[in-house]
């Protein structure tokens, strides 16, 4: 089973594109798909319309009364899904819902994540073979700077993308998250709550891994979301606080 999980916060105009491009790109992926599309407090009818655009794919729709900000629907994404109790090696599959990814890539991603029996797969825009398209000067630069500082401190044999949203989780990894840090396992409700994700599932032993990605930002027809210095801000906040904690529950694995 796969459980597609969709973070959304007024994309009402991505919604029917991206619903015809999970069906066209998994048209012969032979696994049985559920979207999970949190709707954050949308204004737009972003959840309306998520319930009543035809997809193939079972699809339900959870909402938030008050915008909790991608890490919150991430939370609440990663707790419904738990909550059903899928099986360990069922796959949860997290990506933006703005047309910037994809569906194409979740068979290489689950692929690689069942063959090497890894918990987490980031798809890497740093990886021979990534890219990324359409993206600004200045967003580039942030984007690389936060890989060189993630790269720096808590360096990861195999991964050079630690903030990509874009990943593939074994359910069982999230599970065993959650159980260890309950709702406190994203605490960062902004956009480095991605980064806070991976150091998590990696402080708990968690085998991780990457494949190639172009992210298509040029597809975006929705205003970013992102406000840049407190995304700065939170970055550094997260590379610092979990420095301590990283070392004694993972060890320095810096070479």
């Amino acid at each position: 089973m796969i459980y597609l999980l969709l973070p959304a916060y007024n994309e009402a105009p991505e919604i029917a594109p991206l619903f015809a491009s999970i069906d066209r790109e998994l048209a012969d992926f032979n696994e049985r798909i559920e979207i999970v599309l949190v709707d954050d407090a949308s204004t737009d009818g972003t959840g309306k319309l998520a319930r009543e655009t035809p997809c193939k794919a079972a699809v339900r729709v959870l909402s938030h009364q008050d915008n909790q900000g991608l890490g919150g629907a991430l939370l609440t994404g990663f707790k419904a899904i738990v909550a059903c109790s899928p099986a360990s090696n069922d796959v949860i599959v997290a990506m933006d819902t703005d047309n910037t990814h994809s569906p194409g890539y979740i068979p290489a991603l689950v692929e690689k994540l069942r063959r090497e029996q890894l918990d987490l797969v980031v798809a890497s825009r740093y990886a021979p073979g990534g890219r990324e398209i359409g993206v600004s000067a200045l967003r580039r630069l942030l984007s690389r700077s936060a890989s060189v500082f993630y790269r720096w401190l808590y360096r990861t044999p195999g991964i050079s993308d630690y903030t990509c949203g874009y990943r593939a989780y074994r359910a069982g990894a999230i599970q065993k998250a959650l159980e260890h840090y309950g709702d406190g396992f994203v605490e960062e409700k902004g956009f480095p709550s991605t980064g806070e994700i991976f150091l998590k599932v990696r402080a708990l032993g968690g085998r991780l891994g990457e494949i190639p990605f172009a992210l298509h930002y040029e597809n975006k027809h929705t205003a970013s979301k992102m406000p840049k210095l407190k995304t700065i801000l939170s970055t550094f906040r997260i590379l610092l606080k979990h420095r301590r904690g990283y070392r004694e529950a993972a060890g320095d694995q810096r070479s």
